[in-house]
């Protein structure tokens, strides 16, 4: 939903997508999945983390696949969660 060059890394611990998670997830530790699920995506090679800058970079292609992959309901929510997690932080 963001740029690929340069997500701010502290956009995943915001509010907006605490929330997020949770409320797809029961709400346990929605925190926390979401650091791990950067993990994740950073030993399958899908992003990259520059801890020194705080910033995160996805490639355009793997983006516009995921984006293709979900329901145009998901992807509605995703930019809305994106945009109010930015303003966030």
């Amino acid at each position: 939903m963001l740029g690929p060059n340069g997500i701010p890394s502290a956009l995943f611990a915001s509010s907006a997508v605490v929330q997020f998670v949770a409320a797809r997830t029961g709400g346990e530790a929605a925190a926390e999945l979401a650091r791990d699920g950067l993990g994740c995506l950073h030993r399958l090679n899908l992003i990259t983390r520059d801890l020194r800058q705080g910033i995160v970079r996805m490639h355009a292609m793997v983006q516009r696949a995921t984006c293709d992959a979900l329901p145009s309901g998901r992807c509605r929510d995703l930019a809305r969660t994106a945009a109010d997690a930015l303003l966030q932080i």
